[in-house]
């Protein structure tokens, strides 16, 4: 009978692991989860020109407003 029950238990719980390669292969699980629901931008690539589809009208109107604010002083700018 304990042959049996160890032999489950065995099965059932992993060997001892020490905590560096727990994290380890948390790590890599989070990482393989991430890539297979978030996927991966080829090197080189800009990612989406910031999300500005995700921008509300609002938002949208103010950041136009601080670029047309912005404009002069660039241009316009004394040296020394």
């Amino acid at each position: 009978l304990k042959k049996k029950e160890a032999a489950v238990v065995s099965s059932v719980l992993s060997t001892v692991t020490t905590v560096d390669e727990t994290w380890k292969g948390a790590a890599q699980a989070i990482t393989r989860v991430a890539r297979l629901k978030l996927g991966m931008t080829k090197p080189g690539r800009q990612k989406l020109a910031k999300q500005t589809w995700l921008w509300t009208d609002h938002i949208r109107d103010k950041v136009r407003e601080k670029k047309k604010q912005a404009v002069p002083r660039i241009f316009y700018r004394k040296d020394g």
